[in-house]
């Protein structure tokens, strides 16, 4: 079971950017304060904080009380004590999401729709049979696949070209053997104007949008 929020921000939130630094802990504070534009910031820290919210509802807990560990470098951050919780958070300017899974594995992304993907960097994203339509699905694709790699924590070192995606409805055609499983679900939408989102869960899927914490 996953539980999906996403939440827009307004520019220049100062009072809501104090609330949720308050939640972070120092290594998150330090990562914040190393974005230099001021949306990224308040971005970071909203989708921090909010991931924070999630989890404390789900164990019944204080959001600062919520700890979490990586196993290794550039690895997915895991709940400390909590093998049954696999939580993913994504943000942009303007709009912050989050999920919470309950015995699976998901991963979530959200992009700007109006983000550019000029030949090159497409060439990098597409597989070969996606080509054909990729470039008028651009973000779609990127946000599908960068949820799926979320979800099995490898990120960016996974290829995106391996991974080889379906539309209408979204399902995956071909995956590598990191994403071996029980089977995966896709899903992409538009929570707000401008933006679109993408989830990738082993389990059944429920969706908010709500205003962040």
């Amino acid at each position: 079971m996953g539980r999906v929020f996403t939440a827009t921000l307004a520019v220049d939130d100062h009072a809501a950017e104090h609330g949720w630094n308050q939640w972070l802990d120092e290594d998150e504070q330090a990562r914040a304060g190393r974005f230099v534009v001021l949306a990224d910031r308040q971005a970071f820290r909203a989708a921090h904080a909010l991931r924070r919210a999630m989890v404390a509802a789900v164990l019944g807990c204080a959001p600062a009380d919520v700890c979490f560990t990586v196993d290794q470098p550039g690895g997915k951050p895991r709940l400390a004590g909590e093998g049954g919780l696999d939580v993913s958070l994504s943000h942009c300017r303007g709009a912050v999401a989050c999920v919470v899974g309950e015995g699976c594995r998901v991963g979530i992304d959200v992009e700007r729709s109006d983000r550019p993907f000029p030949p090159e960097v497409l060439a990098m994203i597409a597989a070969p049979a996606e080509l054909p339509w990729a470039a008028e699905r651009a973000v779609s694709l990127w946000t599908l696949k960068e949820a799926l790699t979320k979800a099995v924590g490898w990120g960016l070192a996974i290829d995106f070209t391996s991974l080889s995606l379906a539309p209408d409805p979204w399902r995956a055609d071909s995956l590598p053997p990191q994403f071996v499983g029980v089977g995966w679900r896709l899903r992409q939408w538009s929570p707000y104007p401008g933006i679109q989102a993408a989830l990738a869960v082993e389990g059944a899927v429920t969706d908010e949008s709500t205003p962040a914490p």
